[in-house]
């Protein structure tokens, strides 16, 4: 059995092949006030385990912050001690597939460490003197840049001097804001913050606004690829797809606001929407259930459903618009578009269920199918295409060669 020190008053670490044990020892068998406590060498093992790790927990240790602890403190001298026994005994106090060492399991390896660090002393002596080295110490970052604040450079890295909107994305104490700080982050709840006081003191309860995302004016080449978007919105249409949708769905339905906002508001929340999906089934609805709701996720989960109930129809994805196309009216152009061609398809489909006058919407191409006999084809392979050109009359009677022949003096 080997044992390791003590200091006065703290604990003794007695190792043995199958055993790790904490012992308390009393005052009177400690051996003077200059010995290393355990409680440092904890600490020292602490500040070495998280090196280098944000997410450790000073538990546990790596084999490779062991080696830099070895070296950073003089351990490793290249003589007793080299890299490779720093390794070896390692692995030989690590659990079977254990990765890293507990604090207990680093003392034993320090057992082991000590005689070949210290060649000539005792084992006590040799441990003390090694705790000495080890106790108060913590990683050096030997190689990392520091940056130098004089002149020039302290006034760019100085965040109390910047202005403009590298100012915004700073606190007063200097701390980066973040994401918050880079970007604008919209408020789609459509109340103010006195509206939302006032209703908070009063008891009322409060809702998502349904209209559009409150969202600030946009500038330079957003807002001319927004004008060419709006630009193919269609009034027109708008209106026969207003009618097409009542008469599939019926008077329950209701009409919206003229424009593109009150068509955007009529069908932001989906629910008329699975309604138009469900109608062009007899049997099996492809949304099981409908249900109103004034929040945001909601809304764009029956929206969703819509458009997969729309896939599964026929509608290709070229034509289904994306959700916040409808739910943020960034594309109202695109609702259009797809709701056009589930037109198309319930026109063309002949199982009663479209309802309205078939001339709102144009009929897709449809498959005709011919059947050919035997020997309607048989007669086919005897004729020559007109591509081919015509034989009919064809001789060679009276043909001679085209110019005089070439002259050889």
């Amino acid at each position: 059995m080997k044992v390791a020190k003590i200091t006065k008053g703290a604990s003794l670490i007695i190792y043995s092949p199958l055993l790790v044990e904490t012992v308390l020892f009393s005052s009177s068998m400690a051996e003077g006030s200059g010995s290393v406590s355990l409680a440092e060498m904890e600490t020292a093992f602490k500040k070495f385990a998280v090196h280098g790790d944000t997410k450790a927990t000073g538990k546990e240790m790596t084999g490779k912050n062991f080696a830099k602890l070895c070296k950073d403190c003089k351990v490793i001298d290249g003589k007793g001690v080299t890299i490779t026994d720093v390794d070896i005994i390692f692995s030989k106090v690590k659990a079977k597939s254990a990765r890293v060492i507990t604090f207990e399991q680093f003392t034993q390896a320090l057992v082991e460490l000590a005689p070949k660090r210290f060649k000539g002393k005792s084992q006590e002596e040799a441990q003390q003197l090694l705790y000495g080295l080890i106790a108060g110490k913590e990683p050096a970052n030997v190689g990392v840049t520091k940056a130098v604040k004089a002149g020039a450079t302290d006034r760019l890295t100085d965040s109390s001097k910047y202005t403009g909107s590298h100012k915004e994305r700073f606190d007063e104490t200097g701390k980066g804001k973040g994401k918050a700080g880079r970007q604008d982050i919209p408020d789609t709840s459509g109340y103010s913050l006195a509206e939302e006081t006032h209703a908070r003191a009063s008891g009322t309860s409060f809702h998502l606004h349904s209209a559009m995302a409150n969202k600030g004016p946009s500038y330079g080449l957003s807002r001319e690829v927004q004008s060419k978007i709006d630009k193919k919105y269609d009034p027109e249409l708008e209106e026969r797809l207003v009618e097409w949708i009542v008469a599939q769905c019926g008077p329950s339905a209701g009409r919206p606001q003229p424009g593109k906002q009150g068509f955007q508001t009529w069908l932001k929340d989906g629910c008329i929407l699975c309604e138009l999906i469900n109608s062009l089934y007899k049997d099996s609805k492809p949304v099981k259930r409908i249900q109103n709701s004034s929040m945001a996720f909601k809304q764009m989960e029956l929206i969703s459903q819509f458009l997969t109930a729309a896939e599964k129809y026929g509608v290709t994805k070229t034509d289904i618009f994306q959700t916040v196309d409808l739910w943020e009216g960034k594309d109202l152009a695109a609702v259009q578009m797809t709701l056009m061609s589930l037109g198309s398809l319930a026109v063309t489909k002949t199982d009663g269920c479209y309802r309205g006058d078939p001339n709102w919407f144009h009929r897709k191409a449809q498959e005709n199918k011919r059947d050919f006999t035997d020997e309607q084809l048989k007669e086919g392979q005897s004729v020559i295409g007109l591509q081919m050109g015509s034989n009919r009359g064809a001789s060679q009677a009276g043909m001679t060669g085209y110019g005089r022949p070439r002259q050889i003096l």
